[in-house]
């Protein structure tokens, strides 16, 4: 069942043309509803303020080509989690679950905490890397959680 009319979400997710899946671009969402266990392919329009972390992070950030991640995070206002037409799970944490500070190692471990693995997408980023970057974000974080 497909929803004709659009509906705005309290996760700040405007939705409109709930109508044809046929008719929506690649980046539409797929939202979950609880209540009829159905997909509900609409397309979207993000009206919250949201930052790139984890793996999506550090892919933009280290310019890492060639890679179709299956997970996005993202930090915003609200949590939420979405499924993309291209089977991508977009997620979206509060705030709190921010990094401390935009390096590469902090959204790596993020990225290994929340994210996917995929060790080849890791083998990049280490090859993206500094030995000394690795080593200074240990030594500064000697009891990692």
């Amino acid at each position: 069942m497909i929803s004709p009319n659009p509906v705005l979400f309290e996760s700040s997710l405007a939705i409109s043309n709930c109508s044809d899946a046929k008719s929506l671009p690649l980046n539409a969402i797929y939202l979950y509803s609880r209540s009829v266990n159905e997909f509900y392919p609409c397309e979207t329009k993000f009206t919250q303020k949201t930052k790139k972390a984890g793996f999506t992070w550090l892919q933009k950030k280290l310019n890492i080509k060639g890679f179709r991640l299956t997970h996005e995070s993202y930090i915003g206002t609200t949590d939420k989690t979405e499924l993309s037409l291209t089977n991508t799970v977009v997620r979206t944490f509060k705030s709190k679950y921010d990094v401390s500070n935009d390096n590469p190692m902090s959204h790596l471990e993020f990225a290994l905490k929340y994210d996917d693995l995929n060790l080849a997408f890791l083998k990049e980023v280490f090859s993206s890397v500094t030995h000394q970057t690795i080593l200074n974000y240990i030594k500064a974080n000697p009891n990692g959680k």
